[in-house]
């Protein structure tokens, strides 16, 4: 789809997943500031902006040894950054956006 088509290009990052795959639990890093605001935290992966959000526990913890390895944590920690890992699980019914 193009711009002339109401949309922008777009890729797709790794393989598309199996039709039998949901969706129902996802893990996110949270930076919680030294003055209470919160926000999902994001590192520059090559020349990508990559926001830490998955549904699958082992890259969750690919993640976090990527940034224990980098020495982001004990930066965050001297900032006053805590960094927790939050699960969110689907309840109810999902809302279709197309």
């Amino acid at each position: 789809m193009n711009q002339d088509d109401g949309g922008s290009p777009h890729i797709n990052v790794g393989t598309p997943p199996a039709p039998d795959d949901r969706v129902e639990k996802v893990f996110v890093l949270v930076a919680r500031q030294p003055d209470g605001g919160e926000g999902v935290y994001g590192h520059k992966i090559g020349d990508n902006m990559y926001n830490f959000v998955t549904p699958d526990l082992g890259m969750k913890d690919m993640l976090e040894t990527f940034l224990r390895e980098r020495g982001t944590v004990e930066v965050c920690r001297r900032e006053g950054i805590v960094l927790e890992w939050r699960t969110f699980e689907v309840v109810g019914e999902s809302e279709v956006i197309t």
